[in-house]
């Protein structure tokens, strides 16, 4: 989940990175490539259940955000993950 500001033409989207070494986790989005993004609805990003991301001992995430008209800025004030064994 995250908490933030969305205005029109903007976006916010995440990538994970999970794994057993710290020093060798890949950021990847839902189709487990480098080439997507999760891309939430306002204020919540779906569970994620890929199989790359179970049984981990290291997660990190990135926040990309955009704009289409330059003037409007996305804000994310804070992201929270919540796991389960």
């Amino acid at each position: 989940m995250w908490k933030g500001r969305l205005e029109n033409n903007t976006f916010v989207s995440f990538q994970l990175a999970g794994g057993n070494n710290i020093n060798s986790l890949i950021f990847t989005g839902p189709d487990g490539t480098q080439n997507t993004y999760y891309t939430p609805s306002p204020y919540t990003l779906y569970p994620v259940t890929s199989t790359a991301l179970k049984n981990i001992r290291y997660v990190k995430y990135k926040v990309f955000l955009a704009s289409c008209d330059n003037i409007s800025i996305p804000e994310v004030n804070a992201v929270y993950i919540y796991y389960s064994k």
